[in-house]
């Protein structure tokens, strides 16, 4: 019986969507943050910011405490776009006719539909990336947090592993500093080891 109420509080929908509302406050709080770490003026010095692991990590963390895929996708991929939303919230103007380019005597709703309109054609390739990325890695989390599923553990422990090759292979340079991709590799072997030590533990209680 004791098991049987886990599971229903577990399943509740209220607190599904509390949690979803959580990793949507978290998504902004961290795209908001990380916008704000100071950028390079060398155009060739990468910057820290601009990482995507750890956007893919937030996603898993939305995601695992839902004990349902689709609902897990759907935790993740809300983070994932509020981290666009908090990252790019410094290009909404909120209607200022002077970085509009409008007139002052311009409506106030036009002058925010046209604000609003820019920024989201502006961000659309990475709304959509939140979304899909989100979506995948929230599902993913979720399978991590219902039965430790290895798969998805070891894709998460990969995104921070492989990146800076996929950087390399996408640019076909790895920009400096060399000290933020080595820290992120050894980051991801860390995480493939607690991994591998979770699931172990996973197969001898079970």
């Amino acid at each position: 019986m004791a098991g049987a109420s886990a599971h229903m509080i577990d399943a509740s929908p209220s607190r599904r969507a509390l949690l979803v509302g959580a990793a949507v406050a978290g998504g902004l709080a961290y795209g908001y943050l990380i916008a704000h770490i100071p950028s390079p003026r060398d155009a060739g010095v990468f910057w820290v910011s601009n990482l995507s692991a750890p956007w893919l990590a937030l996603a898993f963390l939305a995601g695992w405490p839902q004990r349902s895929r689709p609902w897990g996708a759907l935790a993740g991929c809300c983070a994932d776009v509020a981290c666009v939303v908090g990252f790019y919230a410094q290009f909404f103007t909120f209607g200022d006719s002077g970085r509009l380019g409008l007139w002052p005597t311009t409506p106030l709703a036009q002058r925010l539909a046209a604000d609003l309109g820019g920024w989201v054609s502006f961000a659309a390739p990475w709304l959509l990336a939140g979304v899909l990325a989100g979506a995948v890695f929230g599902c993913l989390g979720a399978c991590w947090g219902k039965s430790r599923s290895p798969v998805a553990g070891l894709v998460l422990a990969a995104a921070f592993v492989f990146e800076s090759a996929a950087w390399f292979l996408h640019n076909h340079a790895l920009w400096p500093p060399h000290s933020i991709w080595i820290a992120e590799v050894c980051f991801g072997v860390l995480l493939l080891a607690w991994v591998v030590a979770a699931t172990q533990r996973r197969r001898r209680a079970t």
